[in-house]
């Protein structure tokens, strides 16, 4: 099992598309946004929608470890991709949390604008960190970076 072998699986995993999935949810998003604007859909409910939704995102993510799993050889890069994956799954739930406040008017706009800003330049530093230390402890590693590269390129 070699790197290439895994970039190719974990390519058709990234270029899986639902072009119907993705109409359907953007309507079913726009149509929310209606009925919530009309009253008749509470913020609650849009954003309990929205968590259901989120799952086919987490199952993505949880092909791309199974497939990584399979390739690494270090125990700890193995523990690291698992506590990535809960750490990612765990943080959701906050981010809809702040979403609600911010939708029923218990943060102030110019707070979430900040609060998301701050998570986001975070999170890109947190995982520029984290994929350096996978690529040290592991050499059968992929990196964003190289999955993109090898989406464009189509070199393996």
């Amino acid at each position: 099992m070699n790197k290439r072998d895994q970039m190719r699986e974990l390519v058709t995993v990234e270029t899986e598309k639902n072009r119907v999935f993705t109409f359907l949810s953007w309507m079913v998003c726009i149509s929310l946004f209606v009925a919530t604007e009309k009253g008749w859909v509470s913020a609650g409910t849009v954003l309990l929608i929205g968590q259901f939704a989120g799952l086919f995102a987490i199952k993505k993510s949880w092909k791309k470890e199974t497939i990584q799993l399979k390739y690494l050889t270090n125990r700890d890069a193995k523990r690291h991709i698992h506590l990535m994956s809960i750490f990612n799954f765990l943080t959701f739930p906050i981010l809809l949390i702040l979403m609600f406040g911010w939708v029923t008017k218990q943060i102030e706009t110019p707070y979430f604008i900040g609060l998301m800003v701050t998570e986001g330049v975070i999170s890109v530093i947190g995982h520029k960190w984290y994929e350096r230390y996978m690529v040290r402890l592991d050499e059968n590693y992929v990196t964003e970076r190289e999955l993109k590269e090898e989406q464009k390129w189509g070199s393996a």
